[in-house]
């Protein structure tokens, strides 16, 4: 048991190109408690070797109190290996008002493997400011074996921002069977942006249940630069379940140049719900291929760059903006009593569909002779 009173200053400082090696047996029962007010600053430098191995059947539980700030620096050029074994039990909970800033520099390699059969609870409070980021260069490598039971639970008035910068390859797998639970709580705000050149890759197996609820009043932005691969492969039998509340801001923009595959194979059921109320951008840059499916009752703005082919689906009562660029191939479905406005480019093939007491005004630019 590790018992970190409050107001203490802690540093702790690796140099360079050291090798370090932890490795913790089976059926421990580990207990790290950080009281409150505390500042703890890990600085890990360039060129070291780490490997954390985790044996199986071990209780693992950490306990952060409120108020403190914690910072953890990587340096360039490291090999991070982080292995939890199975059957592990591990809890984390986070305390309200807490800093917590994670800077990942140039050129690491990351690999982090977890067993079969695990249980994994991260339990976020009120009011923290949690900031992450990912330089240029790195490897990341997320692999989550089959059977796990894994639980994020994100309170109220959090403000996380998560930022990856340009030429990084991310790669996240996850096996079949696992049940996966995500929570975020109303009025927090979140903003994920990640640069250029990045190849990111998300492979999600076989009967996996996973469920992402968003509570009320988040504000939601999502950053996406030019020239990434970003591939999502969903294989079959799996249930996915995500639920948006009501009266959410969600801003998702995609830049010039991505290539984006998302796979679903299948079998799979998966339930997208947006409540009412919500007001939702998303614009699609150049060059994509897209399906929009849009509830009822919301308002809406979906700009199509130029050569796309997009599906958009709407529900009843929405008020909606489409705009559409040159030389697309569209399909744009209306549902009963929405107002709406579809504005066309030149060189379009579009099939507009709309349903019963709509208000609607479709406006097609002719091609410049």
């Amino acid at each position: 048991m590790v018992t970190i009173g409050t107001v203490n200053t802690i540093i702790a400082t690796t140099g360079a190109g050291n090798t370090i090696t932890v490795t913790i047996g089976a059926g421990n029962t580990i207990t790290v408690t950080i009281g409150a007010g505390n500042t703890i600053t890990v600085t890990i430098g360039a060129g070291n070797t780490i490997t954390v191995t985790i044996g199986a059947g071990n209780t693992i539980t950490v306990t952060i109190g409120a108020g403190n700030t914690i910072i953890l620096t990587i340096g360039a050029g490291n090999t991070i290996t982080l292995t939890i074994r199975a059957g592990n039990t591990i809890t984390v909970t986070i305390s309200a008002g807490n800093t917590i800033i994670l800077t990942i520099c140039a050129g690491n390699t990351i690999t982090l493997t977890i067993g079969a059969g695990n249980t994994i609870t991260v339990t976020i409070g009120a009011g923290n400011t949690i900031t992450v980021t990912i330089g240029a260069g790195n490897n990341i490598t997320v692999t989550i074996c089959a059977g796990n039971t894994i639980i994020l639970t994100i309170g109220a008035g959090n403000t996380i921002t998560v930022t990856i910068g340009a030429g990084n390859t991310i790669t996240v797998t996850i096996g079949a069977g696992n049940t996966i639970t995500v929570t975020i709580g109303a009025g927090n705000t979140m903003t994920v942006t990640i640069g250029a050149g990045n190849t990111i890759t998300v492979t999600i197996g076989a009967g996996n249940t996973i469920t992402v609820t968003i509570g009320a009043g988040n504000t939601i932005t999502v950053t996406i630069g030019a020239g990434n691969t970003i591939t999502v492969t969903i294989v079959a039998g799996n249930n996915i379940t995500v639920t948006i509340g009501a009266g959410n801001t969600t801003i998702v923009t995609i830049g010039a140049g991505n290539t984006t595959i998302v796979i679903i194979g299948a079998g799979n059921t998966t339930i997208v719900t947006i409540d009412a109320g919500n007001t939702t951008i998303v614009t699609l840059d150049a060059v994509s291929t897209t399906i929009v499916t849009i509830g009822a009752w919301n308002t809406t703005i979906v700009t199509l760059d130029a050569v796309s082919t997009t599906i958009v689906t709407m529900g009843a009562g929405n008020t909606t903006i489409v705009t559409i660029g040159t030389e697309n191939t569209t399909i744009v479905t209306i549902g009963a009593v929405s107002t709406t406005i579809v504005t066309i480019g030149a060189g379009n093939t579009t099939i507009v569909t709309i349903g019963t007491e709509n208000t609607t005004i479709v406006t097609i630019v002719q091609e410049t002779p």
